[in-house]
């Protein structure tokens, strides 16, 4: 059974030709290739999609303790962005305007450098 986890397994998806320029072209601004891209993409949605049916139970002042950390780890968490993308955001952080540009590039902003709608 543990060899079984240890291989790939393709995972075959259909999308329209907008669809697909559009994840290449993400997919080139975050330097990686479509196919990490789409698993680190969906492996964020997929996880957040389990979270978001996650029930726990808070009494008190646990409750108030739980909801200022969520609050806490919202604000630092940048928003679908994966580990190399935020690497390289590190490294451009020095020039300002080729870090806007790569969040442009990745979708995730607009050339003002705000949050894109759908990732708020």
């Amino acid at each position: 059974m543990a060899k079984a986890q240890k291989k790939a397994v393709p995972l075959n998806i259909q999308v329209k030709a907008p669809q697909r320029a559009l994840i290449e072209q993400a997919a080139s601004a975050a330097e990686m290739t479509v196919s990490d891209f789409v698993r680190d993409a969906a492996l964020i949605q997929a996880k957040n999609a389990l979270l978001d049916r996650t029930n726990i139970a808070f009494e008190g002042k646990a409750m108030c303790e739980a909801e200022e950390l969520l609050r806490r780890l919202e604000a630092q968490r940048p928003k679908v962005l994966s580990e190399k993308a935020i690497a390289r955001l590190n490294e451009l952080a020095k020039d300002k305007d080729k870090a806007l540009d790569f969040l442009v590039r990745a979708g995730t902003h607009d050339k003002d450098g705000n949050l894109m709608p759908q990732y708020k």
